[in-house]
């Protein structure tokens, strides 16, 4: 615990809304730790390394590229859908392939409304949080929430992408929508996703770097929570530090 004159002194450059809360969050930030030891927050860990507002602006940021990017393709996948090609219009609707078409062009559509309205209610819930301490319960709480858009956003372009193969299937044969099909899943999806586990994230991710869940990591952020918490006691609770 920080000496009294450094937390005096921490406070006058501080801002109501970075400290009222944060006892109660520390407390249960602690009480998480106590219950599993391997429950990381990692957004939690990186908006009290590198401040609040920045990480949480950033991830809204990036959630909205995704929604930019399903909105792209929902204006591709939506005239697909309404206006099929005519090689398509031409088989049978009752045929499998004609089926199989309709089926996974309009599950690519849900999917990627659904990303764009579940980032939306994710980056609202972040820009309406009055204080600092609402903003790391949000991130505490949806921590996972970030990796299932882009799951759902991945699966959405499987479902596209087998959607193209059904047509290049109708406009060639089987064969040739089947291997346009494992391709695209191949190169798009399973490379890019190993290239992301096993590559990228271990130079310096907060959970998943090169040195795994680093203790001084750890350190650091509840050292800063810490510090936070014990203003908030002083300034809003009126404990003696």
């Amino acid at each position: 615990m920080e000496p009294v004159e450094s937390v005096a002194a921490g406070f006058a450059d501080a801002r109501i809304d970075e400290l009222s809360g944060m006892a109660d969050f520390h407390d249960k930030l602690v009480e998480h730790f106590k219950e599993s030891e391997s429950g990381y927050r990692g957004w939690v860990l990186l908006a009290l390394i590198r401040g609040v507002d920045n990480v949480c602006d950033k991830l809204g940021s990036s959630l909205n590229t995704i929604s930019i990017i399903c909105g792209l393709l929902l204006s591709a996948s939506i005239p697909l859908l309404l206006s099929p090609p005519t090689h398509i219009q031409n088989i049978s609707p009752d045929s499998f392939q004609s089926a199989g078409y309709l089926f996974f062009v309009t599950a690519a559509i849900i999917l990627h409304f659904t990303v764009i309205i579940f980032n939306s209610l994710i980056v609202n819930l972040l820009n309406t949080a009055a204080r600092q301490a609402d903003r790391l319960n949000i991130l505490f709480n949806i921590h996972k929430f970030p990796t299932t858009s882009y799951a759902l956003f991945t699966v959405g372009n499987v479902f596209l992408a087998a959607a193209i193969a059904t047509s290049i299937s109708v406009l060639y044969s089987t064969t040739v929508g089947v291997v346009m099909f494992l391709v695209i899943v191949f190169v798009c999806g399973t490379v890019m996703n190993l290239l992301n586990s096993f590559v990228f994230l271990k130079f310096g991710h907060v959970v998943h770097g090169w040195k795994k869940k680093e203790p001084r990591v750890l350190d650091m952020a509840m050292a800063e929570l810490q510090r936070r918490a014990e203003l908030d006691r002083k300034c809003f609770h009126g404990e003696v530090l």
